[in-house]
């Protein structure tokens, strides 16, 4: 099956900058690492798009998360493509985030 696209709304880029920016308060080296491992593993989206948990909901429909250390991948799945919704921090509260 060939790679899927990866996509990245609006929402998951300013959520990677904001958790990027934070980290590097204290630490700018960690702020790094964190950012490419979270874009390591979300590239790995391309080739198994199904690592994630499925979930259901009455809005987004059938969506799935990847667990990333501390934080939450929220993306869709297409054929042709996954799409990065959000990137959250696993102690928020999130439900109200994915309207």
């Amino acid at each position: 099956m060939p790679e899927r696209a990866i996509v990245f709304t609006s929402v998951a880029l300013r959520d990677l900058i904001e958790i990027r920016d934070y980290v590097r308060r204290n630490d700018s080296e960690a702020a790094s690492r964190l950012v490419d491992e979270l874009e390591q593993r979300i590239g790995l989206l391309a080739s198994f798009p199904f690592l994630g948990k499925v979930f259901q909901d009455r809005l987004w429909g059938r969506y799935h998360v990847l667990v990333v250390n501390n934080y939450l991948v929220f993306y869709l799945v297409s054929d042709d493509q996954v799409q990065i919704r959000r990137v959250i921090h696993g102690t928020r509260r999130y439900e109200f985030l994915l309207e």
